[in-house]
Protein backbone atom coordinates (compact mmCIF):
# COMPACT_ATOMS: atom_id res chain seq x y z
CA UNK A 1 0.00 0.00 0.00
CA UNK A 2 1.18 3.51 -0.79
CA UNK A 3 2.08 5.65 2.22
CA UNK A 4 -0.06 8.77 2.27
CA UNK A 5 -3.66 9.83 1.75
CA UNK A 6 -5.88 9.80 -1.34
CA UNK A 7 -9.24 11.43 -2.09
CA UNK A 8 -11.40 9.96 -4.87
CA UNK A 9 -14.72 11.30 -6.17
CA UNK A 10 -17.33 8.51 -6.13
CA UNK A 11 -20.35 10.50 -7.36
CA UNK A 12 -21.78 14.01 -7.29
CA UNK A 13 -24.92 15.99 -8.02
CA UNK A 14 -25.70 19.72 -8.06
CA UNK A 15 -25.06 20.18 -4.31
CA UNK A 16 -22.95 17.40 -2.84
CA UNK A 17 -20.36 14.79 -3.69
CA UNK A 18 -19.40 11.45 -2.23
CA UNK A 19 -15.68 11.04 -1.66
CA UNK A 20 -13.57 8.06 -0.61
CA UNK A 21 -10.66 8.96 1.66
CA UNK A 22 -7.98 6.28 1.94
CA UNK A 23 -4.85 6.61 4.04
CA UNK A 24 -1.94 4.49 5.21
CA UNK A 25 1.33 4.95 7.07
CA UNK A 26 2.61 1.56 5.97
CA UNK A 27 1.57 -0.17 9.18
CA UNK A 28 -1.98 1.10 9.68
CA UNK A 29 -4.55 2.06 7.08
CA UNK A 30 -8.19 3.04 6.75
CA UNK A 31 -10.92 4.09 4.37
CA UNK A 32 -13.96 6.29 4.82
CA UNK A 33 -16.66 7.32 2.37
CA UNK A 34 -18.10 10.73 3.19
CA UNK A 35 -20.29 13.48 1.82
CA UNK A 36 -19.01 17.01 1.27
CA UNK A 37 -19.90 20.12 -0.67
CA UNK A 38 -18.63 20.65 -4.18
CA UNK A 39 -15.99 23.07 -2.87
CA UNK A 40 -14.19 20.35 -0.86
CA UNK A 41 -11.00 20.35 -2.90
CA UNK A 42 -10.59 24.12 -3.23
CA UNK A 43 -11.47 24.61 0.43
CA UNK A 44 -8.97 22.00 1.62
CA UNK A 45 -6.29 23.43 -0.66
CA UNK A 46 -6.84 26.92 0.79
CA UNK A 47 -6.72 25.53 4.35
CA UNK A 48 -3.35 23.76 4.00
CA UNK A 49 -1.65 25.96 1.41
CA UNK A 50 1.76 27.19 2.54
CA UNK A 51 2.10 24.70 5.40
CA UNK A 52 4.28 25.03 7.41
CA UNK A 53 4.83 28.74 7.96
CA UNK A 54 6.70 28.17 11.22
CA UNK A 55 7.65 25.45 13.71
CA UNK A 56 4.41 26.21 15.58
CA UNK A 57 2.16 25.94 12.50
CA UNK A 58 -0.81 23.59 12.74
CA UNK A 59 -3.90 23.11 10.57
CA UNK A 60 -7.05 21.15 11.50
CA UNK A 61 -10.09 20.23 9.46
CA UNK A 62 -13.02 17.86 9.75
CA UNK A 63 -14.70 16.46 6.66
CA UNK A 64 -17.99 14.61 6.47
CA UNK A 65 -19.45 13.65 9.84
CA UNK A 66 -18.61 11.75 12.99
CA UNK A 67 -22.27 11.70 14.07
CA UNK A 68 -23.56 8.10 13.74
CA UNK A 69 -27.13 9.41 13.38
CA UNK A 70 -26.17 11.15 10.10
CA UNK A 71 -25.38 9.28 6.90
CA UNK A 72 -21.82 9.08 5.66
CA UNK A 73 -18.41 8.83 7.24
CA UNK A 74 -15.88 11.36 8.39
CA UNK A 75 -12.21 12.32 8.29
CA UNK A 76 -10.40 14.48 10.84
CA UNK A 77 -7.09 15.79 9.54
CA UNK A 78 -4.56 17.55 11.73
CA UNK A 79 -1.24 18.79 10.36
CA UNK A 80 1.56 19.70 12.79
CA UNK A 81 5.08 20.92 12.09
CA UNK A 82 7.67 18.73 13.83
CA UNK A 83 10.86 20.77 13.27
CA UNK A 84 12.35 23.76 11.51
CA UNK A 85 13.13 21.79 8.34
CA UNK A 86 9.62 21.55 6.90
CA UNK A 87 8.80 18.13 8.30
CA UNK A 88 5.26 17.55 9.43
CA UNK A 89 2.95 14.98 10.87
CA UNK A 90 -0.57 14.33 9.60
CA UNK A 91 -2.78 12.88 12.32
CA UNK A 92 -5.78 11.28 10.68
CA UNK A 93 -8.95 9.79 12.07
CA UNK A 94 -11.32 8.02 9.70
CA UNK A 95 -14.86 6.84 10.48
CA UNK A 96 -16.98 4.92 8.05
CA UNK A 97 -20.76 5.15 7.82
CA UNK A 98 -22.10 2.58 10.35
CA UNK A 99 -24.69 1.46 7.77
CA UNK A 100 -21.84 0.39 5.49
CA UNK A 101 -19.78 -1.38 8.13
CA UNK A 102 -18.92 0.44 11.33
CA UNK A 103 -15.26 1.13 11.91
CA UNK A 104 -12.69 3.76 12.74
CA UNK A 105 -8.98 4.11 12.16
CA UNK A 106 -6.61 6.59 13.76
CA UNK A 107 -2.90 6.97 13.00
CA UNK A 108 -0.18 9.40 11.91
CA UNK A 109 1.64 9.87 8.61
CA UNK A 110 4.98 11.69 8.31
CA UNK A 111 4.92 14.33 5.53
CA UNK A 112 7.20 16.98 4.06
CA UNK A 113 6.38 20.52 3.00
CA UNK A 114 7.09 19.81 -0.68
CA UNK A 115 4.57 16.91 -0.64
CA UNK A 116 1.94 19.22 0.86
CA UNK A 117 2.68 21.83 -1.84
CA UNK A 118 2.23 19.16 -4.53
CA UNK A 119 -1.03 18.00 -2.88
CA UNK A 120 -2.35 21.57 -2.86
CA UNK A 121 -1.58 21.79 -6.59
CA UNK A 122 -3.41 18.49 -7.21
CA UNK A 123 -6.42 19.64 -5.19
CA UNK A 124 -6.60 22.83 -7.22
CA UNK A 125 -6.45 20.92 -10.50
CA UNK A 126 -9.13 18.31 -9.70
CA UNK A 127 -11.92 18.34 -12.25
CA UNK A 128 -15.28 17.36 -10.77
CA UNK A 129 -15.81 13.97 -12.36
CA UNK A 130 -16.34 10.45 -11.09
CA UNK A 131 -12.98 8.81 -10.41
CA UNK A 132 -11.03 12.07 -10.05
CA UNK A 133 -8.28 11.79 -7.41
CA UNK A 134 -5.80 13.86 -5.44
CA UNK A 135 -3.14 12.39 -3.17
CA UNK A 136 -0.73 13.42 -0.45
CA UNK A 137 2.46 11.36 -0.40
CA UNK A 138 3.77 10.43 3.03
CA UNK A 139 7.17 9.30 4.24
CA UNK A 140 8.13 5.82 5.25
CA UNK A 141 9.11 5.90 8.90
CA UNK A 142 11.29 3.52 10.82
CA UNK A 143 12.28 3.01 14.42
CA UNK A 144 15.62 4.32 15.67
CA UNK A 145 17.54 3.03 18.65
CA UNK A 146 18.66 5.52 21.35
CA UNK A 147 22.15 6.06 19.89
CA UNK A 148 20.79 6.40 16.34
CA UNK A 149 18.21 8.90 17.52
CA UNK A 150 20.90 10.94 19.32
CA UNK A 151 23.05 10.96 16.15
CA UNK A 152 20.08 12.07 14.03
CA UNK A 153 19.19 14.87 16.47
CA UNK A 154 22.83 16.03 16.45
CA UNK A 155 22.78 16.12 12.63
CA UNK A 156 19.52 18.10 12.64
CA UNK A 157 21.07 20.58 15.06
CA UNK A 158 24.06 21.00 12.73
CA UNK A 159 21.74 21.61 9.78
CA UNK A 160 19.68 24.16 11.74
CA UNK A 161 22.89 26.03 12.70
CA UNK A 162 23.71 26.32 9.01
CA UNK A 163 26.68 23.98 9.06
CA UNK A 164 27.18 22.10 5.84
CA UNK A 165 25.99 18.55 6.31
CA UNK A 166 25.32 16.33 3.32
CA UNK A 167 22.86 13.44 3.27
CA UNK A 168 25.71 10.85 3.10
CA UNK A 169 27.32 12.48 6.17
CA UNK A 170 24.05 12.26 8.12
CA UNK A 171 23.55 8.62 7.14
CA UNK A 172 27.15 7.82 8.04
CA UNK A 173 26.74 9.43 11.48
CA UNK A 174 23.52 7.50 12.16
CA UNK A 175 25.00 4.17 11.02
CA UNK A 176 28.11 4.79 13.07
CA UNK A 177 26.06 5.44 16.23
Amino acid sequence: MIIGMTFQVLWFDDDVMSVRVQASNGLFSGTAELYEGLDLFTGLAAKISGFPTSKADSRDTELGTFNPAVGGGGAKLSLRCTDGLGHGLLSIRLRNDPKRGAGTAEFKIAVEANAIDAFVQELGAVQLEVGATAGLHGLETFALGPSEEAALLAAITEIERGEVVSAPEVISKIRGA
